[in-house]
């Protein structure tokens, strides 16, 4: 008997609660309040209604990207495997910077190139001579650079985790 009661009882809560906020959106509608007293000469329109303030839509060169943890331990982490022996074109790379979010700059000898991988079209890579060298294509000059791969090491696979990492980048700072 308790199991039929609370049958009947469960709908009943439910539908109960529904009715609330649609009583109390009626109860803001000037035009339900006059259909709802069958008499249209006691409806008044409220011309100054409270509506809500007009929404700007910010675009993104109006936030500039904000470097988080996630990008300095994985800028930490790149720049790691770019010191071990990493090469930009003949030079030796000598510092991996995340300028910001989307912006990175590889250090030489002779020189920084910066990538900015909002404009990074395709990263390639290719096994050589014990070398993985990755090719990034962006806007302008493509980016060629390379490092030892050594397989599997304790930490894994350094040439794998670079190529994902400048996936990681490109991918989030055009989505």
């Amino acid at each position: 008997m308790r199991c039929i009661w609370s049958i009947g009882l469960v709908p009943a809560l439910i539908l109960g609660g529904c009715g609330a906020p649609a009583e109390q959106a009626a109860a803001n509608d000037t035009t339900a309040n006059a259909i709802g007293s069958g008499n249209a000469s006691n409806a008044t329109v409220n011309t100054t209604a409270d509506a809500p303030a007009p929404v700007t839509k910010q675009t993104t060169a109006q936030i500039a990207p904000t470097i988080d943890r996630t990008h300095q331990t994985g800028a930490r982490v790149l720049r790691q495997f770019l010191l071990d022996g990493g090469t930009l074109g003949d030079a030796r790379i000598t510092d991996f910077r995340l300028d910001d979010r989307c912006t990175t700059s590889i250090v030489t000898a002779t020189g920084a190139t910066t990538v900015d991988w909002r404009k990074v079209g395709n990263i390639v890579s290719r096994t050589m001579a014990g070398r993985l060298t990755i090719k990034i294509e962006r806007d302008g000059q493509p980016v060629e650079l390379s490092i030892p791969d050594k397989g599997d090491t304790p930490t894994g696979n350094a040439a794998l985790q670079l190529e994902s990492g400048f996936s990681f980048l490109a991918d989030d700072c055009q989505s």
